[in-house]
């Protein structure tokens, strides 16, 4: 998917006036599984450049990449994965079954950065509904929806811990003997 996520105009000038000399864009593009970023970006670049160029204009195109990474899938058997799952089914009166799972955060790097560098499993949880109208002008979130988000978020944390604490608790009695 792409966005253009801003545009932008050059400064105004010193009488109010505007008349612009320059013009700036963000495009932000959303990857899906098996996807490489790079080649969504080299299509992009190219795709940019032969439009630019069959309007033979005098003006100059710049194209930068602010920032580029990979796609990301959750694992499912990955503890916390299944603690996310039965914390957000207990928080909201469901069935494990019920709870909606997207695995995958096209875009969110910190959490294959996160994965990398702690060298543990992570997991996104979506706490809101589709009517909070997330990243929208009119972005907003109900008492309710808030309050079973830190039930989902503390239910998580406890059975993260309490698997934790079972490990180690099944370390040391094997070590020991």
């Amino acid at each position: 998917a792409l966005s253009i996520t801003e545009v932008g105009r050059g400064p105004l000038h010193q009488h109010g006036r505007h008349i612009a000399h320059q013009a700036a864009c963000v495009v932000s593009t959303r990857t899906v599984p098996d996807q490489r970023q790079q080649d969504v970006v080299d299509a992009l670049r190219q795709h940019l450049r032969h439009e630019f160029e069959k309007r033979r204009s005098p003006n100059r195109l710049e194209i930068t990449t602010l920032s580029s990474c990979d796609w990301w899938e959750a694992r499912t058997s990955s503890h916390i994965y299944t603690a996310a799952r039965k914390a957000l089914a207990e928080a909201w009166g469901i069935s494990e079954a019920e709870v909606f799972a997207v695995r995958e955060g096209g875009t969110m790097s910190m959490l294959p950065a996160l994965e990398a560098e702690l060298g543990c499993d992570s997991v996104q949880m979506a706490l809101s509904q589709a009517s909070s109208a997330i990243h929208l002008a009119n972005e907003r979130i109900a008492t309710q929806v808030l309050a079973r988000a830190v039930d989902a978020i503390a239910g998580t944390l406890v059975r993260v811990g309490t698997a934790f604490v079972e490990e180690a608790n099944c370390r040391g009695s094997t070590s020991s003997k």
